[in-house]
């Protein structure tokens, strides 16, 4: 398109010079039909110039949103792997497991399945949030300082009325459904990949217990 506008422009710049050369030549230049077909040659020109022209501004506009989608999307990922390594680079462990002998069942920090099997605890989700260097991108006031990124939305206000389904969608495939005032893409979509299936209920978890209403209802 911009390639276009140009060669539109330098049609109007040609056409002006052969009239104006015209004009030197003949002083009867130029006719009433012949300055007709002009005006009309001329508008359509101009027309398709400035035509042109707000396509090229909008194909401009749209390439620039798109890199910088793309270099907040790269500087995410760089957070979230320097986050990791300042966090110890592992994955917490995500089962809390019952001890047969003593007949202890989950603790009061732990979530519990419909089935009655304990899930992660608390602290492990708070672990896995923190080893996968979400703090970097995201604000979480259980957090404190160590999560107050604002390149991804603010789990606190955005989550508050969400069910564990939605946590866990906005994990793993974070295109699914995009917060308004973010762009797509710039959450990694590999975390179903990268975080075991374990730790990922563990984090689902504490993000839901976390960012509940004080009533505790969603």
């Amino acid at each position: 398109m911009e390639t276009l506008f140009y060669a539109i422009g330098a049609a109007l710049v040609v056409i002006a010079l052969i009239v104006a050369a015209i004009g030197m030549r003949r002083d009867d230049f130029p006719s009433t039909n012949a300055l007709r077909i002009g005006v009309l040659l001329i508008a359509l020109v101009v027309v398709a110039t400035g035509y042109t022209a707000v396509q090229a501004s909008e194909e401009e506009a749209l390439a620039r949103e798109e890199e910088e989608d793309r270099l907040a999307a790269e500087e995410a990922d760089e957070l979230a792997a320097e986050n990791a390594e300042l966090g110890g680079g592992g994955s917490a462990s995500s089962s809390a497991e019952v001890d047969p002998a003593s007949g202890n069942g989950p603790g009061d920090d732990e979530t519990v399945t419909e089935g009655g099997a304990a899930t992660a605890s608390t602290e492990e989700g708070s672990a896995v949030f923190v080893d996968n260097g979400c703090g970097g991108c995201h604000t979480l006031a259980d957090q404190g300082n160590q999560a107050l990124g604002e390149i991804g939305p603010n789990l606190d206000a955005e989550l508050v009325n969400e069910d564990a389904a939605y946590i866990e969608t906005s994990i793993v495939d974070p295109s699914a459904e995009v917060v308004e005032g973010f762009g797509d893409n710039i959450m990694p979509s590999d975390f179903e990949e990268i975080i075991p299936p374990a730790d990922l209920a563990a984090l689902v978890a504490y993000l839901d217990e976390v960012t509940s209403e004080p009533s505790g209802a969603k």
